[in-house]
C-alpha cells in the first residue's frame, strides 16, 4: 500500500499568511508590512500546533503557490506576490519553504537574514544548522507567471477581475460601500498586463458563444477591458485609465458619496460614473466618460442584449448615430481602436469554410489581415489559427452567412461564490 505523503496543513488562510510572510523578505529590512506579515503567520502557526497540525509547507510550481499540495486560489494579491517569489526565489535555485513543530521566531530571522544574502549573491547560502525548522527546498528554473505565458497571466488577472465585479454587486445588495480600494489595485495590474498583452484579454472577453448574453460581473469585466484598450489607444495615463475601469466595474450602481481610502482620487471616480450616466441619457458629459459610454455600449449590444449584433453591426450603427447615449465622433475613434474586423467578428473566408476572429491584425498587414480561427459549417471548432496576413491562397469575402454566432473557443472559470 502506498504511503501518504504528509505535507501538513492545507488551511488557505495559514497559506496566504505564509506566502505574505515569505513575499515579505524580499522587501527591504524593518518594512513595516513585512514585520506585520511574519507576527500574522507566527501567531496562526502556533494556533495550527496546539490544535495538533505539525508543519506547513509553501511550494512554488508551475505559477501556483501549494499549501500542504493543494493550490491556493488566486487573487489580485496572491497572484503578484507568487509572480514575485518565483522570479526572485526561481533564481538562487529556492522552490518552496517548510516549517515544522519547533519552529520558532528567532529561526525566521536567520531564515531572512540568509535569503537576503542568497539574493543579493545570485546563489543558495542557506545553512541548515542556522534554522533546522525551517527547511529549504530546491527548485531552480521554476516556470511562473511570467511574460512568456501570457494567456495564464491574463486568466488568473481576469478571473480576479470577475471576481472583484461580483464583490460590486454583492456590496450593492447588502447596501453597502463597495471594496474599491484593493479593487484600484488590482486594476492597475490589469492595466499594465492589457499594455503589454491587449489581445489575449479581449479574446478572452469576447470570443464566446453569442447565444447566451454575459451575465452582469462578466459583462462589467469586458467593458472595464474594453475602456482600458480604447484609453490605451488615444493615449491616457495610467491615472485615468485606472478611473475609467473602475468606474466600468461600479457602473450600474449609483456612486456612494465616499469611497473609503482612496482620498482625493475618490472625486474623479465619482465624477467619472455620474458622467458616464449623464452620457448614457444623452446629457453633456467629459470625454473620458463618454468614451465609457461607447465601451458600455458596443458590450451591451454584443453581448449583454436580446437580439445581439455582429461586432461590425454595432460599430456601424454607433458611428451613424443610430444608438442613444453614444456620441458619433467617439464612436468613430472606438471604431479606430477595434479595427476593421473586430476580435469575435463572424467571417467567411473564400476557400468555403466560416471563422471567428480571434485576433487583429498588426498594422503593417493591413486592416483586412486578422487571425481567425477555421469553423466550417456542421463541424465542430478548430482550435488551430490562422493568420490571413501569411496565407496568401485565403483570404475573407466578407460578413459571415453560414456563421450566425460565434464557438466558445475560450471559457475562464466563473468567480468563486
Amino acid at each position: 500500500m502506498k504511503r501518504r505523503v504528509d505535507r501538513g496543513s492545507t488551511d488557505p488562510t495559514l497559506g496566504r499568511a505564509f506566502l505574505a510572510a515569505v513575499h515579505g523578505l524580499t522587501k527591504p529590512p524593518g518594512d513595516p508590512e513585512a514585520a506585520e506579515a511574519v507576527d500574522e503567520l507566527v501567531a496562526r502557526f502556533d494556533v495550527l500546533l496546539e490544535q495538533g497540525g505539525r508543519m506547513l509547507q509553501l511550494l512554488l510550481v508551475d505559477g501556483e503557490a501549494r499549501i500542504g499540495g493543494i493550490a491556493l486560489e488566486l487573487d489580485s494579491a496572491t497572484f503578484g506576490m507568487v509572480a514575485d517569489l518565483t522570479t526572485v526565489l526561481g533564481a538562487v535555485g529556492v522552490g518552496g519553504v517548510t516549517l515544522t513543530k519547533g519552529f520558532r521566531r528567532a529561526q525566521w530571522e536567520a531564515f531572512a537574514a540568509e535569503l537576503r544574502d542568497s539574493i543579493a549573491a545570485g546563489a543558495n547560502r542557506f545553512q541548515k544548522e542556522n534554522h533546522r525548522d525551517i527547511v529549504v527546498h530546491g527548485g531552480g528554473g521554476l516556470r511562473g507567471p511570467t511574460a512568456t505565458d501570457p494567456e495564464l497571466v491574463a486568466l488568473q488577472l481576469l478571473r480576479a477581475l470577475l471576481e472583484g465585479a461580483q464583490g460590486i454587486l454583492l456590496a450593492r445588495e447588502a447596501d453597502q460601500a463597495p471594496p474599491v480600494r484593493p479593487l484600484r489595485r488590482l486594476v492597475q495590474d490589469v492595466v499594465d498586463a492589457v499594455r503589454l498583452r491587449g489581445g489575449v484579454f479581449e479574446a478572452l472577453t469576447t470570443v464566446r458563444d453569442r447565444g447566451t448574453p454575459l451575465d452582469a460581473p462578466r459583462l462589467r469585466a469586458a467593458v472595464a477591458i474594453d475602456v482600458i484598450g480604447f484609453g490605451l489607444h488615444v493615449g491616457l495615463g495610467n491615472r485615468d485609465l485606472s478611473t475609467l475601469a473602475v468606474a466600468a466595474l461600479l457602473r450600474g450602481r449609483e456612486a456612494p458619496t465616499a469611497y473609503p481610502g482612496l482620498g482625493g482620487e475618490a472625486m474623479a471616480l465619482t465624477l467619472c460614473v455620474r458622467e458616464t450616466a449623464a452620457a448614457r441619457a444623452g446629457r453633456d458629459a467629459g470625454v473620458p466618460a463618454r468614451m465609457l459610454a461607447a465601451a458600455e455600449v458596443y458590450r451591451e449590444l454584443t453581448a449583454g442584449s436580446t437580439p445581439r449584433m455582429a461586432p461590425f453591426e454595432a460599430l456601424r450603427r454607433m458611428v451613424a448615430g443610430e444608438i442613444p447615449g453614444v456620441a458619433p465622433e467617439v464612436a468613430r475613434v472606438f471604431q479606430d481602436y477595434k479595427g476593421a474586423h473586430p476580435v469575435g467578428s463572424s467571417l467567411d473566408l473564400s476557400d468555403g469554410t466560416a471563422a471567428v476572429v480571434v485576433a487583429r491584425g498588426s498594422a503593417s498587414a493591413g486592416p483586412g489581415a486578422p487571425t481567425v480561427a477555421r469553423w466550417a459549417p456542421g463541424s465542430p471548432p478548430t482550435d488551430a489559427r490562422l493568420d490571413l496576413a501569411t496565407s496568401p491562397g485565403v483570404r475573407l469575402t466578407g460578413p459571415s452567412k453560414t456563421l450566425p454566432g460565434v464557438p466558445d473557443l475560450i471559457t475562464v472559470a466563473p468567480p468563486a461564490s
